[in-house]
């Protein structure tokens, strides 16, 4: 049944319909009172009678009343016409996110940092408040004239000490923008809110959703299980310090992601400008909001280091001033310099002859006696061998055309290649944020590595129906981490076997040092072909 030019509580001229869902309807109204134009949320008439429905429209009456933010739709008033529940709202002239992400494709990377910066003073002032929304989504993320965005509809949002809200069958909140806990239904907090804002900037920057799929339960599952696609799939423009707000905030577990809205946009503001200009200074954390980024040790050596630069920094001006003034001494230490460069070249050529050189797979050598002798054997059969057949073997394996998996399975192919599928994890210790890109056995992997450089390798496995062929054993993987805190890493892997039916490929990471062994093995699918 339509309102339009009806008039509620004796004060609200209905003057037209602005939307609306399966529970409420949105109207514009004028406010004969204070002579402004609002919005007037109705509860449609069909649920009136639904005591659970009346309860969750008048909690969101209640929890939006209870705030006064700019980030935030503001809530004037709330009653009851007869059967119709309704709801006073500030009247937001511009169009809602979803309006504007479905109208342009996707936004500049600025701009959708600069809209989740808003988000996050709006999700802060409701955290603060007690109050979880729930359902952060582009759809209720609203605009004003001027171009200011406001999260409202706080439907079913719940105060931060309530119990999970689910019906027989059903979590409520939308799919596609669901915390995996959210898809357990389980209790959610506020890291709930900042995943789905995590979602809702990934949706922005690349058009797409990074979880769909035709059915509610499997994109849930997608939530709870896969890893977050790379956006730069979709937009290769994308710095990595926005594409690091995203993976953490989608973090699979509430621990991994950001505590607060407060340091969601902290980091945003950090990557407007790390990706815009570059390099930006370290500003240390207080002692409240102290996470992977940094520790004590962190700002205790930060505040060292600028002290004594500050002492230094006189006598440094003086000597490159006066080194940029004699011409004798620019050229007696650029003759320093090479003569030092020089040594260092032919020092490293004199140790590899000593050393051997390095084994055939591009690993070093190492004092096993047995190796050494293996690969004398191995030099003179080469050198035994005709010239242009020496030079083919000598080839890197990975310069070679990919081939399909070998058939190792003589019993005609029956071996289950699922069974292998690695656990649905969120990393360990060592490693963490991993995601991939990539088919047809060229793969690019993002990650988070906490380790000394040297200690962190790979091996690769090709599996299909006729088993499961290690293809790469033992790469390295190139970063300048350390052992205190997660640095982002990128690299590239090629795999020498392709799938070309059913099967997968799969990357096992591993630390591994003298001392103590290999630890912190963990496993995950780059490619699958399920026929």
């Amino acid at each position: 049944m339509s309102l339009e030019g009806k008039t509620l509580g004796g004060r609200y001229d209905i003057l037209g319909r602005l939307g609306g869902g399966g529970m409420a309807s949105v109207y514009l109204a004028q406010d004969q009172l204070l002579k402004r134009r609002v919005a007037v949320k109705v509860m449609n008439a069909s649920l009136g009678y639904n005591g659970e429905f009346v309860r969750r429209f008048n909690r969101e009456a209640k929890a939006a009343a209870s705030m006064s933010h700019p980030n935030v739709v503001n809530v004037y008033d709330a009653g009851k016409d007869g059967s119709t529940h309704y709801m006073i709202m500030e009247y937001m002239e511009g169009a809602s996110l979803m309006d504007l992400i479905q109208e342009r494709g996707s936004l500049s990377p600025e701009e959708a940092i600069a809209i989740a910066i808003q988000i996050c003073n709006g999700l802060a002032h409701a955290h603060q408040h007690g109050i979880v929304h729930r359902d952060i989504k582009p759809h209720n993320i609203m605009s004003t004239a001027d171009g200011q965005f406001k999260v409202g509809d706080f439907g079913i949002s719940r105060p931060t000490d309530a119990t999970a809200i689910t019906r027989t069958g059903f979590v409520m909140g939308s799919v596609h923008y669901f915390s995996p806990e959210q898809a357990k239904g389980g209790d959610v907090g506020p890291q709930s809110d900042l995943y789905s804002l995590g979602v809702v900037l990934y949706y922005m920057v690349t058009g797409r959703l990074p979880f769909d799929g035709t059915e509610a339960i499997a994109i849930a599952l997608k939530h709870l299980q896969e890893t977050v696609p790379d956006p730069r799939r979709w937009n290769a423009s994308l710095g990595e310090g926005l594409c690091r707000v995203i993976r953490r905030s989608m973090a699979k577990s509430v621990r991994d992601r950001y505590r607060t809205a407060e340091m969601m946009k902290e980091d945003l503001q950090r990557a407007l400008e790390d990706d815009g200009v570059g390099e930006i200074p370290f500003v240390p954390p207080s002692d409240q909001e102290l996470d992977k980024r940094g520790s004590r040790r962190r700002i205790a050596l930060h505040n060292r280091i600028k002290s004594i630069g500050a002492m230094v920094k006189p006598g440094w001006d003086r000597l490159f001033a006066s080194f940029f003034q004699k011409k004798r001494l620019r050229w007696g230490v650029g003759g320093l310099a090479a003569f030092l460069f020089l040594m260092v070249v032919i020092g490293g050529f004199l140790l590899n002859q000593d050393n051997g050189g390095t084994a055939s797979d591009g690993q070093m050598v190492t004092g096993n006696h047995e190796g050494y002798a293996a690969d004398d054997r191995e030099n003179k059969d080469k050198k035994e061998k005709p010239s242009s057949e020496q030079k083919e073997e000598e080839k890197p394996e990975r310069e070679k055309p990919a081939q399909p998996l070998k058939q190792k399975n003589s019993g005609g192919g029956n071996h289950d290649w699922r069974k292998e599928i690695p656990p649905s994890t969120d990393g360990n210790d060592t490693f963490s944020n991993f995601v991939h890109t990539g088919r047809g056995g060229d793969y690019t992997v993002n990650m988070d590595v906490k380790s000394p450089p040297g200690q962190v390798f790979y091996n690769l496995y090709v599996v299909d129906k006729y088993g499961s062929e290690k293809v790469l054993d033992r790469e390295a993987i190139p970063h300048n981490g350390t052992e205190e805190e997660f640095t982002p890493v990128q690299f590239s892997v090629h795999s020498p076997r392709i799938l070309r039916e059913e099967g997968m490929v799969k990357i096992t990471l591993f630390r591994e040092d003298l001392e103590s062994g290999r630890s912190d093995i963990i496993s995950y699918v780059l490619e699958m072909n399920e026929g």
